[in-house]
């Protein structure tokens, strides 16, 4: 059998689908490193594996096939990562299947009204048969969707596909707890009757493209991440907003002592003016014939005339009428 991973014609292909699913932050990174090893067929190196795994080999380079082992993996770490320390106490549950892939915000606005518009016949369902119902959502305890997740590994490693898995365990989950067992299938089938007249008066579209099961499964890594990036970003906002401040007062600071300067140079012109200049020079100052000559250099941009090319200028003017 052709290793996908090894072998050099797959290669190539192996790892740009591994970047593909790394840019859909579908799954953890832990999960993705773990892909190349979980996924080799050489046989030296199955055979060394053979007593750690149980699980089928990759068979094509479908995407949804890799993405079947990565959710398995997920779920997996995630089961391992949480033990439970007493048996679960989960006996009968039933999953109420989404239309679409939904993000974790209509996901919640869509249960949450499924459970106040049904409260009714929810109630009268469980006079009826004796039973309790406890709906997973985000206010569930930790404990519990601990063992969610344990049922969903078991639930996934018996699909064959990826669309399978996610159609089986994408769903507003429901906890039954009842007395009397041979009731439990009529009460799953009014559960699921009451659930798809529901959701057919009700506009869903996708939300999502990319099925995330972790989304009523945050962790506490996963929120001090999310808290982190948050404080991250507000003192990215804080550090430019000083650089802003620094920046304008630098600017205002220039400009202040631009403007005190070219006063200064202003009243140096009319000193040098009016004290170095002859008699001769004064009469020819007022004189109506020059005044073009003065207008002149009034106009004129002077920062960028010397003070001595001005006055050369004038005097060789003077002396020349």
């Amino acid at each position: 059998m052709v290793c996908f991973v090894h072998d050099r014609h797959f290669v190539s292909k192996f790892h740009a689908a591994i970047n593909q699913l790394r840019k859909t932050n579908e799954f953890t990174i832990l999960t993705l490193r773990q892909l190349p090893k979980r996924c080799c067929s050489c046989p030296e190196k199955r055979n060394n594996m053979t007593s750690k795994t149980t699980e089928s080999l990759l068979t094509s380079m479908d995407i949804n096939e890799l993405r079947l082992i990565c959710l398995r993996l997920d779920l997996k770490q995630y089961a391992a990562a949480h033990i439970l320390s007493s048996p679960s106490k989960i006996r009968n549950y039933t999953v109420l299947v989404y239309p679409t892939v939904l993000d974790s915000k209509m996901e919640a606005t869509i249960s949450n009204n499924f459970i106040v518009q049904q409260n009714n016949q929810l109630r009268a369902l469980q006079k009826m048969h004796h039973i309790n119902l406890e709906f997973v959502t985000s206010n569930t305890s930790k404990e519990l969707l601990y063992e969610i997740a344990q049922i969903k590994f078991d639930i996934v490693t018996k699909c064959s596909n990826y669309l399978e898995a996610v159609k089986a365990i994408n769903g507003l989950w429901v906890i039954i707890s009842i007395e009397d067992q041979s009731r439990i299938d009529i009460v799953k089938h009014m559960l699921q009757k009451q659930w798809m007249q529901y959701i057919r008066n009700i506009p869903t579209y996708a939300t999502h493209m990319l099925y995330n099961w972790q989304q009523n499964h945050l962790s506490k890594v996963a929120k001090n991440k999310r808290l982190n990036f948050k404080q991250s970003k507000i003192n990215a906002h804080e550090k430019l907003k000083k650089q802003a401040i620094k920046r304008v007062t630098r600017f205002q600071t220039s400009k202040s002592i631009e403007e005190t300067v070219e006063t200064l140079d202003e009243l140096e012109n009319e000193t040098d003016t009016t004290s170095e200049c002859l008699p001769g020079e004064i009469l020819i100052m007022d004189n109506p014939r020059f005044k073009f000559l003065f207008n002149r250099y009034e106009n004129s941009n002077k920062s960028r005339r010397s003070r001595t090319h001005r006055r050369q200028h004038m005097l060789a003017i003077a002396m020349a009428a």
